[in-house]
C-alpha cells in the first residue's frame, strides 16, 4: 500500500508538473523540453575514505644466543623466508662435546645416588649430597642441550630477511645482532580518523566477533575491485589538534604483493548497508570544486542544489551516490544546459512508466 501511495503521488506530481498554472511562474517557460527524473534509491555499503600506510605486523632482530663460529648462512639479503627455515648454523663441535660430557656426568651422578641409597637409605647424609650432585648435573645437562639447540638459528616467523651482518667464519657471542626480519604474510594498514566517527567501529572491534569485524577495503587503481582487510585496532587517545584517533587494519599478504612502507587510499566500510540516493552522473555539474544537481520546484522552475557525493562498495554504473541533501521526490534536470536554466521555468520531459517502476522498486 505504501509503494502504491508513492506511485499515485508520483503520477499526481507528474500531472502537476505538466499542468500547473502558467501564471504561477514569474518567467515564461523555456520552449525546449528538458529530461527530468527522480533519483534512484538503493541499498548500498557506504565507504569512508582515508589515507593510510602499510606497516609490518611483526619485526625482530635475529641475535646469537650462544658462543660459536658461524659455519653456514642459509639466506641471501632481502630473501623471503618461512617460519622455521634455518638462517645460520654455528660450529657444533664444542657444543656436541659439552653435551656428551654433561650426559656422562648426569649418568654417573644418578648411578652414585642409586648405589648410596641402596646401601645407606635416602636419609643418609651421603645420599643427600648425592642428590645435590644429581641436580647440578641435571642443570648442566639442560644447559648443554639448550646450547646445542641454539647452534642452528631458525626464522621465528615468515617474512623478509634483512642484511646479513656476520659472514661465515665469524665468531659470535650471545647478543650479537646477525640480521633483522620483517613479517610479510600479514601487514598492518595504519590510518587516523575522526574519533566521533570511529566510536561505533571501536565497539565492534572490542566485541572480537570475527563475523562482525569491520571491513577496510583497498581499491585496485580506478577499478571497483577491492581487497578487504579487517579493522583490528582503534585507539582511545584523541589528537588534540585534529580530533582523530589512530587505527589499523590487518591484511593478508601471503602473495607478498603488498610492500611495507607504501601509502594507499583506503575505505572503511559502514557496518551495515543503508539506503542511498543515486543521481545520473550526467546530471552532476562541478563548479569551483562543489558538486551540484538542478531540480524543479512545484512551479517547474529550475533550482540549483548542492550535493555531496559519497563512495559505495557496490558499483552503480552511470550514477553518483549522495549523502543526503536531496529529497527522493525531487525531479532532477538531466541536461548539460541545466546550470544556465536556473531561475527559468521549463517544459519537463518525463518517462512516467520508468519513474513508476523506480518508485515501486523502492
Amino acid at each position: 500500500m505504501k509503494k502504491l501511495s508513492l506511485a499515485l503521488g508520483l503520477v499526481s506530481t507528474s500531472v502537476a508538473l505538466f499542468n500547473c498554472d502558467m501564471l504561477a511562474a514569474k518567467t515564461k517557460p523555456v520552449p525546449t523540453a528538458f529530461s527530468v527524473q527522480l533519483p534512484m534509491v538503493r541499498q548500498a555499503t557506504v565507504l569512508y575514505p582515508f589515507s593510510g600506510e602499510y606497516r609490518a605486523s611483526e619485526f625482530t632482530q635475529i641475535v646469537a644466543e650462544t658462543d660459536g663460529k658461524i659455519v653456514e648462512v642459509y639466506f641471501k639479503d632481502g630473501q623471503h623466508v618461512k617460519k622455521g627455515d634455518p638462517l645460520y648454523r654455528l660450529d657444533e663441535d664444542y657444543a656436541r662435546l659439552t653435551l656428551a660430557t654433561a650426559e656422562n656426568e648426569y649418568r654417573l651422578a644418578m648411578q652414585n645416588l642409586l648405589e648410596i641409597t641402596r646401601q645407606y637409605g635416602s636419609k643418609e647424609a651421603r645420599a643427600l649430597l648425592a642428590e645435590q650432585s644429581v641436580e647440578r648435573a641435571r642443570t648442566r645437562l639442560l644447559k648443554a642441550k639448550s646450547a646445542m639447540a641454539k647452534q642452528t638459528i631458525y626464522s621465528p616467523f615468515s617474512g623478509k630477511i634483512g642484511k646479513n651482518t656476520q659472514s661465515a667464519g665469524t665468531y659470535v657471542t650471545p647478543g650479537t645482532v646477525l640480521t633483522d626480519l620483517v613479517a610479510t604474510d600479514k601487514v598492518e594498514l595504519h590510518f587516523s580518523a575522526p574519533a566521533a566517527q570511529m566510536d561505533a567501529f571501536s565497539e565492534l572491534v572490542n566485541d572480537q566477533d570475527p563475523e562482525n569485524s569491520p571491513v577496510v577495503s583497498v581499491s585496485h587503481g580506478n577499478t571497483t575491485t577491492y581487497t578487504d582487510g579487517t579493522l583490528h585496532y582503534v585507539g582511545s587517545v584523541i589528537d588534540q589538534n585534529t580530533g582523530n584517533v589512530d587505527a589499523y587494519a590487518l591484511f593478508d599478504n601471503s602473495n607478498s604483493k603488498i610492500i611495507v612502507g607504501t601509502k594507499t587510499r583506503l575505505y572503511l566500510n559502514a557496518p551495515q548497508k543503508q539506503k542511498v540516493m543515486l543521481v545520473p552522473q550526467s546530471a552532476v555539474q562541478q563548479i569551483d570544486g562543489q558538486s551540484y544537481v538542478y531540480v524543479l520546484n512545484e512551479q517547474r522552475v529550475v533550482l540549483e542544489q548542492p550535493i555531496e557525493p559519497i563512495y559505495t562498495k557496490e558499483s552503480f554504473t552511470g550514477y553518483v551516490a549522495l549523502s543526503g541533501g536531496l529529497s527522493a521526490k525531487s525531479f532532477i534536470v538531466n541536461d548539460d544546459e541545466a546550470p544556465h536554466l536556473v531561475g527559468n521555468r521549463i517544459e519537463p520531459s518525463i518517462n512516467v512508466i520508468e519513474q513508476l517502476n523506480e518508485v515501486l522498486y523502492r
